[in-house]
This record gives structure tokens, sequence and C-alpha cells, in this order.
């Protein structure tokens, strides 16, 4: 089930996403994203009250972003992150949203292959953006 994120929550969100990830935001950057809930948009997955991932949106007008998307890794290959990434979509979309965009490390080609399926098109890459990787930066137009 997909569901708004609570501070309740933010114990769990900063667990996954310090063992999902070579950084992470702290928990307080966690609690501002769920509380600004006119900009930001959290959302976590969880299946028996066990939190299996998360997406934080931002959006602005008809401009919107994935900040973050996490599956905890031991459920990672059974289509959880497409799940959150499509109803991140749907609900930005309610929103007007018209384009949204998104940033991945090079190296992360699982991401980036959930990206591309879902109609995300290369549009730059910084070198060294992340440290010693690649950024690679995505954009999703027309969003319906």
């Amino acid at each position: 089930m997909i569901r708004k994120a609570t501070l309740k929550d933010t114990e769990s969100i900063f667990t996954l996403s310090s063992n999902a990830l070579d950084s992470t935001f702290n928990q307080d950057f966690i609690n501002d994203y769920i509380i600004i809930d006119n900009i930001y948009h959290f959302f976590v997955l969880e299946e028996n009250t066990n939190l299996l991932g998360f997406i934080i949106l931002w959006e602005s007008d008809k401009y919107g972003q994935i900040i973050d998307l996490v599956v905890t890794e031991e459920q990672r290959s059974k289509g959880y992150g497409k799940q959150l990434l499509t109803y991140g979509l749907d609900y930005l979309a309610t929103l007007g949203v018209k384009t949204v965009t998104l940033e991945v490390k090079a190296t992360n080609l699982v991401a980036i292959k959930l990206y591309e399926l879902a109609g995300f098109r290369l549009d730059h890459t910084k070198k060294n953006y992340y440290g010693d990787t690649d950024g690679l930066f995505y954009l999703k137009e027309d969003l319906n």
C-alpha cells in the first residue's frame, strides 16, 4: 500500500535510506519534507506495516522533480520501484505538472532502466556530480 508519509515514519525512512544510499538526508530534512506538504509530497510503500520504499516529489506550478526514490535492497526487482514511480507521476499529473526531472548516478543502471522505461529521456550529464561519479539528468515532458 502506498500512503502519505507521516512523522512516525521518519526513523524507518532514515534507516532505509541510510542502508540503501551512499549519502542520505538527516532526520530533520526528512521531517521537513513530510511537514512542508504544499510543495513536497512524500509517500511510503508498506506491506504488513513494513516499510519497503519511499518516493519524495517536489512540485511548483507545472514542474515537478523526483527528489528520491528508494526501495529496500531485499525488496528490489519485485516491481516496487515501478509502483512508486507510477504512483508519483500520476500524483504529479493530478496537480497539473507537465514536466518532471530527476537526477541519477551514471552507475545506477537499474534505476536508469526504470526511468527510461517510464518515458524519461536523458537531458544532460554533469561530470563528477556525485564526487567521482557522473550525474545524469533525466526529463519527462507532457505528463498526462
